[in-house]
C-alpha cells in the first residue's frame, strides 16, 4: 500500500527532484509532485510525496513537520 504526504511551505523555486531527494531519507519515494499555478507558470508552494510504504510516509510526516523550507 502506498501513502501520500502533503507538503506545504515550499519555495517557489523548489523542483520535484529536490523535493524527492529531501524526502528520500525516509524511504522509497515513488513520486514527488509540485502543484503549479498555470496562470503564473510557477509553483503554488505545495505538493505531494508518494512513498512505497505507509510507515515511511508516517515517519517523514513526523520528522519533516515544521522544518525549514526546502530550497
Amino acid at each position: 500500500m502506498t501513502s501520500k504526504v502533503f507538503v506545504k511551505g515550499l519555495a517557489f523555486s523548489t523542483t520535484e527532484e529536490e523535493l524527492a531527494k529531501a524526502f528520500s531519507q525516509y524511504g522509497s519515494v515513488l513520486k514527488a509532485n509540485i502543484i503549479l499555478n498555470k496562470a503564473k507558470n510557477r509553483s503554488k508552494g505545495f505538493g505531494y510525496v508518494t512513498f512505497a510504504k505507509e510507515e515511511e510516509a508516517c515517519k517523514a510526516q513526523i520528522d519533516m513537520n515544521g522544518k525549514a523550507r526546502i530550497y
